[in-house]
């Protein structure tokens, strides 16, 4: 089990790519940028398309 499916999931807005509103929402974890901390949140079809882009790239380095 992930350890976003045990996180609860809330009323907010996606930051990956749907960029959704008042959508259900999990917190991914904290992203930096420009030496700024801010809560990244993704709805649930977005972290599917980032989980698949992890198992990728995975797979691509078992390839190596």
């Amino acid at each position: 089990m992930s350890p976003v499916s045990t996180r609860p999931w809330v009323p907010g807005m996606c930051w990956l790519y749907c960029r959704r509103t008042g959508v259900p929402v999990v917190w991914l974890g904290a992203v930096s940028s420009s030496g700024i901390q801010a809560p990244m949140y993704g709805c649930e079809q977005c972290v599917a398309e980032l989980d698949h882009m992890v198992w990728q790239y995975a797979a691509a380095l078992d390839t190596q």
